[in-house]
Order: C-alpha cells, then sequence, then structure tokens
C-alpha cells in the first residue's frame, strides 16, 4: 500500500473513532432534554385529539355558554378531582393486589396440602 493511502486510511480510522465518541457525548446530553420532549409529545398528541373530535370542544363550549363561565369552571373543577381521586385509587388498588392475591393464593395452597 502506498504512504498515502495509510495516511488517508489512518486519517479515516481518526475521524471514525472521533465520530463515535461524538455521537456518545451528543447521545449523553439529548437525555437531558428527555422530559420536555416528552411533554412535548404530550402536547401534540393532545392537539391531535381535539382535531379529532370536535365534539368534545363543542360540547364543552356549549357548557360554558350554557351555564355560565363562573359555574362551569366550578362543575369542571369538581368533576376533574372527582375523577382523579378515582383514577389515583384505582392506581393504588391495582398496585396493592398482586402482593394481596399472591399471599391468598399461598394461603389456599397451604389449606390444600393440610386437608
Amino acid at each position: 500500500m502506498s504512504p498515502r493511502r495509510q495516511a488517508l486510511a489512518l486519517r479515516r480510522a481518526v475521524l471514525q473513532q472521533r465520530s463515535t465518541e461524538l455521537r456518545r457525548v451528543v447521545a449523553d446530553q439529548a437525555q437531558l432534554l428527555r422530559p420536555a420532549l416528552r411533554g412535548a409529545d404530550a402536547v401534540r398528541s393532545g392537539w391531535q385529539w381535539l382535531q379529532q373530535n370536535p365534539a368534545w370542544v363543542a360540547g364543552a363550549a356549549a357548557l360554558l355558554f350554557a351555564t355560565g363561565p363562573v359555574r362551569a369552571v366550578r362543575f369542571v373543577g369538581r368533576w376533574s378531582l372527582r375523577v382523579w381521586s378515582l383514577w389515583r385509587w384505582a392506581q393504588r388498588v391495582r398496585t396493592a393486589l398482586p402482593p394481596l392475591w399472591a399471599a391468598l393464593d399461598r394461603g389456599a395452597g397451604d389449606a390444600r396440602r393440610r386437608g
């Protein structure tokens, strides 16, 4: 191999190594943006949902118009708090059930072995 080709091959290897290192640095720094990008994705998904379900927007606007802004905001606030509380309760129950079912299954297995 000619000296020129050897120099080019060495330069290429050095550049590839540098490129690999730069990609790793960019990937590490991009992790900092992950929460912001996740939020932007959620906003975009919400916007797409609103565009695909205009009846909900019209219904909310009709509720606001028919009841007045103060009563509508109170109504939405009260029900959203109830729904959110129910959702949180369901999450707690869902996480508590698997260990409970496992304990009950162990207890039933012990009773079957004894009986």
